[in-house]
């Protein structure tokens, strides 16, 4: 129902209507002891409307602000939302060399520590980093930042001093990509829109819902994911995957997955468990069942179904029988906040009170990476004049990168929407994009499908300046 504050006036007519029509008062002249009194009451109920409806709007989550948005979505069944801390920036863009390649196997235990020495900010890894001998470069690796907030941001190619590795031989790092997804404590219109979705997603199970998941969940690390978007399989009815990104096509927070073994029971089994969430589906190869005599026992495809979200292998009927021994190794596991994402979508009993569970009974949703598609291609550019011309190149490449890599999961990049942007942000007269030196033309580029996002690296972009 509406409610409109009444002005002073109106009010005031409405009392000296009522007392003439009641009374035999008539002194309502202006000046009059009477009407000073009626303008009294009606400028202090005019000031108690206004009140009254000031604060029946800040109810209303679109018209709170600060302290006042913070109790509104509180309030939120079932147990409200929070303004989102300062998060750490995070993502998989170290390259690592070793400049010894002839050096046997290595591994540099997690943490090892980095630095930007142009910012002072540390980054750290999260898992082992494995060479196998021989090995000279490992690239992807997810470090980071210690540092909470925008601050933890940095361009690619400044992380390049080794703080603490642990090793006694010398390894160059540096960050191929930029890192952007750190981010301050999250601003009112932000948790605005934020609380808006929620409302959308009370229902836990629909895409919108998913999707504001993925968007707000905060790992114990302390790091967020920029993009998510849930990709619907059409082939395979019931079953969604929730593809998660934070700016540089998300690698490297997957692991090893435990080696299993152990004997079927007397009455056999119809499903063996293993470690989980596992990045992909697990197959015949990383099944291993052997008979009474020690005889493997050979397994068809069509037998056995995985659901790597929830590590578990269904087998038809009497592949498992009592007293087989099984074997499940060489498969890969998520680590850090893509598994604690996937177990907040599973949820568990034993925790109701935190991991509820987003997905519908007889319905899996798996937390899967994007598919990368590279952009490569030239950019030239007129400087202006009145600007360094190496700085205004650098400039525009790491602008360009940042453009592309903000591209959500499936969508397309348009050079007029880039072609824009960077005339409006750079120190430049003009731009024009090229395939590659000398090419033709580049046009919009489109993802294949919604699982894939666009995004550039260093090595992709070359910024040329011609007169």
């Amino acid at each position: 129902m509406a409610f409109t504050p009444r002005l002073p006036g109106a009010i005031e007519r409405d009392i000296l209507a009522k007392i003439l029509g009641r009374t035999n008062l008539n002194d309502v002249n202006v000046g009059s002891t009477l009407q000073t009194l009626a303008n009294a009451v009606a400028t202090e109920l005019s000031s108690m409307e206004a009140r009254m409806f000031n604060m029946r709007r800040s109810f209303a989550i679109q018209n709170s602000f600060g302290s006042d948005l913070d109790a509104r979505v509180a309030e939120l069944p079932p147990s409200g939302i929070e303004r989102l801390t300062s998060t750490n920036a995070s993502g998989a863009v170290m390259k690592f060399t070793r400049l010894n390649p002839a050096l046997p196997a290595l591994t540099i235990t997690a943490p090892a520590i980095f630095q930007n020495p142009s910012t002072g900010i540390n980054y750290e890894t999260t898992t082992d980093i494995v060479f196998a001998a021989g090995e000279q470069i490992k690239e992807d690796i997810f470090v980071v930042a210690i540092s909470p907030g925008e601050d933890g941001n940095c361009e690619s190619g400044k992380i390049i001093t080794v703080i603490d590795s642990g090793l006694a031989e010398d390894i160059t790092v540096t960050n191929t990509k930029p890192l952007t997804n750190g981010v301050n404590e999250e601003s009112d219109a932000s948790l605005q829109a934020r609380a808006l979705r929620f409302i959308k997603s009370l229902n836990r199970t629909t895409p919108d819902a998913v999707e504001f998941l993925g968007e707000s969940f905060l790992s114990s690390d302390n790091t967020v994911f920029r993009f998510a978007a849930l990709y619907e399989d059409n082939r395979q009815p019931g079953y969604s995957e929730l593809v998660v990104d934070d700016g540089t096509g998300i690698r490297g927070q997957d692991a090893p997955g435990q080696l299993i073994t152990g004997t079927v029971p007397a009455g056999g089994m119809n499903y063996l468990a293993h470690d989980f969430p596992a990045i992909e589906d697990l197959t015949v190869d990383n099944i291993v069942i052997t008979d009474f005599n020690g005889d493997v026992i050979p397994i068809l495809p069509s037998q056995i179904k995985s659901i790597p979200e929830r590590g578990i292998i269904y087998f038809d009927d009497g592949v498992l029988l009592g007293g087989y021994s099984y074997q499940i190794s060489d498969y890969r596991v998520f680590k850090g906040a893509m598994k604690e994402l996937q177990r907040e979508i599973e949820g568990n009993p034993s925790f109701g009170n935190t991991l509820t569970g987003w997905r519908s009974a007889g319905c899996r949703i798996r937390v899967v990476y994007p598919d990368i598609q590279f952009a490569s291609f030239q950019v030239n550019v007129i400087v202006d004049p009145n600007f360094d011309v190496d700085e205004t190149l650098a400039a525009v490449k790491d602008a360009v990168i940042e453009f592309v890599n903000s591209r959500d999961v499936g969508q397309e990049l348009r050079i007029a929407d880039m072609t824009r942007e960077i005339m409006t942000t750079q120190n430049i007269v003009s731009i024009s994009f090229q395939v590659a030196a000398g090419g033709l033309p580049l046009e919009d580029i489109f993802t294949t499908s919604g699982k894939e996002v666009i995004r550039s690296r260093e090595i992709d972009i070359n910024v040329d300046s011609v007169f």
